[in-house]
């Protein structure tokens, strides 16, 4: 596993209505990877991730198995 550190930070912004929102930001060794405005996206986005990476580990294993 790599040895990378990431960092989450949340930050409250508003909206030109002045509805608040709460943006996450994630960065990697301090280079910006991805922002979200909803908690919800960073949730859907860890889940496509996770699903991408079991994908490409079960992938390997399969080829590395011929």
């Amino acid at each position: 596993m790599s040895r990378h550190r990431f960092h989450v930070d949340k930050e409250t912004s508003y909206y030109p209505d002045g509805k608040k929102v709460d943006v996450f930001s994630v960065d990697c060794d301090g280079d910006f990877v991805i922002s979200a405005i909803l908690r919800d996206e960073i949730v859907d986005l860890v889940q496509v991730l996770n699903f991408a990476l079991t994908d490409s580990e079960n992938k390997k294993e399969a080829n590395n198995g011929k």
